[in-house]
């Protein structure tokens, strides 16, 4: 009884002392009411909801209005079990979405308790209390589609109104620019399980994750609701797979070379009349229960090891005997670990750590001149800590802390990283930047669920920085070139 009063107490400390920001939330609640054969409320009913695939439960009772609700609930299959004196038992499906909120209402039957109805599918939900323009690509979709490139940013334009365009990976980290609605890229906010994952630079993201990870993601066109936060052009809300009771794996590896591609852009150079290409991608992902219904762990890894053709064919005559198609080799590894423990009925956490590797010699744009190719070094780690508490009925708080580090680095090329490079043919001055940016968020949630859930999530941003160097070298050698550029630093 202490120690859960101790937790208590830390949890509303954590709230009263957060600044006011929204975040976007990452998860999905179950609303609803339970009413007789007539229509009547009935109030006082016992509910239990139960997750299919973790066996963690949920208890509480429908007010007096018979309205009731479940707030802060992971994506997934559940079982909402309806019990009240004098009605039959009713137990029926649900499914909980990424920033949804699924409609039970649940009509009883006069007859004896101990006799059970069980309604086997609900109709389409039509959430009637929310106008937010959203959809969610689900996790049916994101194993069945094929991907070229395997990121699963490209499902995106699934949903009407939203593009998604290569970004190259000549520069930073971003792959793939998500633009919503006509809006830029770097407008759009992105999240995964709650913690920002934006470029602060360029916008975008500034990590890349397996497809194998992603259980579903959320994407909020227009009408935003609160828990979107601040953005202008749109937010994506991503979620992460947990392991469950079952053991579930798979391994798998991905190959793809120049005879079976088409030759780049339909014109052949003398200098490279078959260019190379090859994309070898292998990977696993596992998870499981370590204690049934209690501990649960997921991992995933994958490998990247491409050897793409890019074209380089620069615009001044003076070059024009460099035209060719070079090699620009890609190597990257993504691997993330999760753990998720149900301590009791009222509180459950789960945390993540997830990093991303990569390195690439390839040009910043479209690779004209032979001195805008560079060598492209990312090293990044997220992690998200959560405890979501079902503190009564009516109130459920989620407190979740998330750090997240990402290293960004532009250098010359040398032989040995780019063997295939035409360096000598570089006249014109190589830049070299470095970008490196890391913040800690802390966020608490609260949850007070009356006719409808009224959520206030607090946000403290405990520190950030941005450091940004500028380094220029003519011909290799700093010798003769001006004083380095320096860009002005924020302060942390």
């Amino acid at each position: 009884m202490l120690i859960s009063t101790r937790f208590c107490i830390v949890l509303l400390c954590a709230v009263v002392f957060s600044v006011c920001l929204i975040a976007q939330a990452p998860t999905g609640q179950v609303n609803g009411t339970v009413v007789d054969e007539t229509g009547a409320v009935i109030p006082s009913a016992t509910l239990t909801l139960t997750s299919k695939e973790t066996g963690a439960t949920r208890k509480l009772t429908s007010g007096g209005d018979g309205i009731f609700s479940f707030p802060s609930l992971q994506a997934g299959a559940y079982e909402i079990r309806v019990e009240a004196p004098g009605f039959r038992t009713v137990v029926q499906p649900v499914t909980v979405q990424t920033g949804a909120i699924s409609t039970v209402d649940t009509h009883m039957q006069v007859g004896q308790a101990k006799e059970v109805v069980t309604v086997e599918a609900l109709a389409a939900q039509i959430e009637y209390d929310r106008h937010t323009i959203d959809g969610v690509i689900t996790k049916q979709q994101i194993d069945s589609l094929p991907l070229n490139g395997r990121s699963f940013l490209q499902l995106a334009q699934l949903q009407p109104g939203v593009t998604v365009s290569p970004a190259g990976t000549g520069e930073y980290n971003r792959q793939f620019d998500v633009n919503i609605l006509g809006r830029g890229s770097e407008s759009v906010r992105v999240t995964v399980d709650g913690a920002t994952e934006n470029d602060p630079v360029t916008g975008g993201t500034q990590q890349n994750f397996s497809i194998n990870v992603i259980q579903e993601f959320q994407i909020s066109s227009a009408n935003f609701d609160l828990s979107t936060c601040i953005t202008a052009g749109g937010a994506v809300n991503i979620i992460t797979r947990a392991g469950t009771n079952q053991f579930h794996g798979a391994g798998f590896f991905f190959f793809r070379d120049h005879n079976m591609a088409a030759y780049p852009y339909l014109q052949r150079v003398p200098q490279t009349p078959n260019p190379f290409f090859a994309r070898r991608d292998p990977g696993f992902a596992v998870g499981g229960p370590v204690l049934k219904n209690k501990l649960f762990f997921f991992s995933s890894y994958e490998h990247n090891n491409q050897r793409a053709a890019r074209s380089a064919f620069p615009t001044d005559p003076l070059f024009a005997s460099f035209a060719a198609y070079t090699t620009s080799p890609y190597n990257s590894n993504q691997f993330t670990e999760r753990l998720d423990y149900h301590l009791n009925e009222k509180h459950a956490m789960f945390l993540r750590y997830s990093h991303d590797g990569n390195n690439t010699f390839s040009p910043s744009g479209d690779g004209t001149q032979p001195s805008n190719w560079g060598v492209n070094t990312n090293w990044a780690d997220s992690g998200v800590f959560s405890i979501i508490s079902a503190l009564t009925p009516s109130t459920t708080n989620e407190f979740r802390f998330s750090d997240t580090f990402w290293s960004n680095s532009k250098n010359p090329p040398r032989q040995r990283s780019a063997p295939d490079a035409r360096v000598s043919a570089a006249r014109s001055l190589i830049f070299t930047a470095s970008a490196v940016f890391r913040s800690v968020t802390t966020q608490t949630m609260l949850r007070k669920a009356e006719c409808c859930a009224v959520t206030s999530r607090p946000t403290t941003i405990a520190g950030r920085r941005v450091r940004t160097a500028l380094n220029l070298a003519a011909n290799g050698s700093t010798k003769g070139a001006p004083a380095p550029m320096r860009m002005p630093s924020r302060p942390a």
